[in-house]
């Protein structure tokens, strides 16, 4: 059985810009090797950043 490890750092931010404009984003790096130190899991990102926008209707609690 070979032994893994995942290190990483993850993030998120959410706020409103303007009235009726909310906006959450969030960053995660991660790495995950085996017991030799050789990186497994490569089809996945290393890097992945999240920006996506939100615009809500005035009176909308969503």
């Amino acid at each position: 059985m070979t032994r893994t490890s995942t290190r990483g750092i993850e993030f998120e931010v959410a706020g409103e810009l303007a009235r009726n404009w909310q906006v959450q984003g969030g960053y995660t790096h991660r790495v995950t090797r085996d017991g030799d130190d050789d990186k497994v899991s490569t089809t996945e990102p290393e890097d992945l950043f999240r920006l996506p926008p939100t615009a809500c209707r005035a009176g909308s609690t969503s």
